[in-house]
């Protein structure tokens, strides 16, 4: 059973402090979780030596590689792009071309973690399970998985995920991770038929 999959705004500092952490998921669940569940820590962050990010990406790993029981760790490196859909150097056949490549050159492996994202849910699993996808804030890298998820698997427009992202970040997504997001969108266009506005852009700073 999976319980939940994204929580956000959870920082269990660069110290994993797993007791904090599972409190803070109980909380913003909002109702009980199992008390037998387990962690998958999805962790977007980096290794970039001296970083807070490889700070906190350490200790999360060390801790799940010497407490198995309590769950497992999977890095997924997460940065977004600077390559503009909108820009005005961006003329239509090229954007088509990056839109319909997206899985070839997305750096984020987005496509591959939809796939991956959905073969977490539908995974039979031995007990209760919580997948705790994070990054720093829970607001850019973390709205990139997320916004790209809510377009491919919960129905919502662009406009909806941007939106939503928002709010639960309480601002607009850093404009890194929204252009990987948008070019996502573009590539679910293309080869999902869908018909998302994804040239509408949304607020990014």
């Amino acid at each position: 059973m999976v319980v939940s999959w994204r929580f956000s705004d959870i920082d269990p500092g660069p110290s994993f402090a797993y007791h904090h952490l599972r409190g803070s998921l109980e909380y913003a669940a909002k109702n009980p979780l199992p008390k037998n569940y387990q962690i998958v820590d999805i962790d977007l962050m980096n290794f970039d030596q001296g970083t807070y990010d490889d700070k906190e990406s350490r200790s999360e790993f060390e801790y799940f590689q010497q407490n198995p029981s309590h769950g497992s760790y999977v890095f997924w490196h997460t940065e977004g792009t600077k390559i503009n859909a909108t820009s005005h150097h961006m003329d239509t056949a090229l954007r088509t071309y990056l839109a319909k490549t997206f899985d070839v050159w997305g750096r984020d492996r987005v496509v591959e973690r939809m796939a991956a994202l959905k073969n977490f849910m539908n995974a039979t699993v031995s007990q209760p399970t919580v997948y705790y996808i994070h990054c720093d804030c829970g607001c850019d890298r973390t709205g990139l998985i997320g916004g790209s998820y809510y377009m491919t698997y919960m129905g919502l427009t662009w406009e909806q995920a941007n939106t939503l992202n928002a709010q639960i970040a309480g601002r607009p997504m850093d404009c890194g991770p929204y252009l990987a997001m948008q070019w996502y969108c573009l590539y679910l266009n293309e080869h999902a038929g869908m018909n998302l506005n994804c040239l509408n852009n949304q607020p990014c700073h």
